[in-house]
């Protein structure tokens, strides 16, 4: 039998309390709070890379959470240009369809010169 060995991606959490004026900065400030230490025998195995999104944010003022704190700016920029180009076609008048001129029919000697040309 072979020996494999396979490195998983796995999901870890870190709370961080911060004092900040918005949601925002203290989500940047959890980000900048510093690393996540491991024990030595975990350091072994685990290795930890950077923040990617904040989960959760609390106010521990008000008791109030935010699980959806931190969305993809991207996403949330398409969404703001797909609702605005919306709004613009909403605002603009719908042009008049002109209706096409019905076609000649062809003549005999036309159809057949048509076809030669074709096959």
């Amino acid at each position: 039998m072979t020996s494999y060995r396979v490195t998983v991606l796995h999901d870890a959490c870190t709370t961080h309390d911060v004092e900040a004026d918005t949601e925002g900065q203290a989500i940047e400030q959890a980000f900048n709070d510093g690393g996540v230490s491991l024990c030595h025998q975990c350091s072994n195995t685990v290795e930890m890379g950077d923040p990617i999104r904040a989960v959760y944010v609390e106010n521990l003022d008000t008791g109030e959470g935010n699980d959806d704190a931190d969305p993809d700016h991207e996403v949330v920029a398409l969404r703001a240009k797909v609702a605005e180009l919306e709004a613009r076609i909403a605002a603009t008048p719908a042009a008049p369809v002109a209706e096409a001129a019905p076609a000649a029919p062809l003549s005999g000697h036309q159809v057949r010169r048509v076809m030669r040309t074709r096959l």
